[in-house]
């Protein structure tokens, strides 16, 4: 099975755990902290990818760092995880939970990338646009892009807008070489 359909499992079944114990902000933020301490601590890093670590050190290991700072729920799901085998995949699962939520809760994430930096007020004006094309609540990720020379691209789910001054020259160049030029 591939590391996309095991992360939209384990995805899926936490967002279902979650939803039916009413508890999708607790864990958004726990798992967030979580992945968080994981990427600032080298050693913690270092563990979870050795795959020659048995899972019960591991899993030992979880306890001692998290006992106490989440709860019960995320501490068995990432104890699962650990006895799966699973935790190469973590970062993609948490990803998948959530996208989930913020589905649950009308929110669609949107990449835009410009050719400069945005300033707030046009990343705001940006946002409203696209709540009023998709009807929900935009989380919106802004990059630099200077390859674009000018203009937006904009990414929401699997749709994607491009605004881009070098896409448009690259559609007239490719217009101008299928066009014959006749002299009279």
């Amino acid at each position: 099975m591939s590391n996309l359909a095991v992360a939209k499992r384990y995805g899926q079944a936490l967002f279902d755990l979650a939803s039916e114990k009413n508890m999708l902000d607790q864990l958004e933020k726990e798992l967030t902290q979580v992945l968080e301490v994981i990427e600032e601590s080298h050693e913690l890093k270092k563990i979870l990818e050795q795959r020659l670590i048995r899972s019960e050190i591991k899993q030992e290991i979880f306890r001692k760092v998290y006992s106490g700072t989440i709860s019960p729920v995320t501490m068995n799901f990432l104890l699962l995880i650990l006895h799966k085998r699973r935790e190469m995949v973590l970062n993609q699962i948490v990803s998948q939970f959530l996208n989930l939520a913020n589905e649950a809760r009308g929110i669609v994430k949107a990449q835009v990338k410009s050719a400069a930096q945005l300033s707030s007020e046009d990343l705001e004006k940006l946002c409203e646009s696209l709540e009023k094309i998709t009807g929900k609540n935009i989380l919106l990720e802004a990059t630099v892009d200077e390859k674009l020379i000018g203009g937006l691209v904009v990414k929401i789910g699997d749709r994607i807008i491009d605004g881009s001054i070098s896409t448009k020259l690259k559609m007239l160049e490719k217009h101008l070489k299928s066009t014959s030029f006749e002299q009279e």
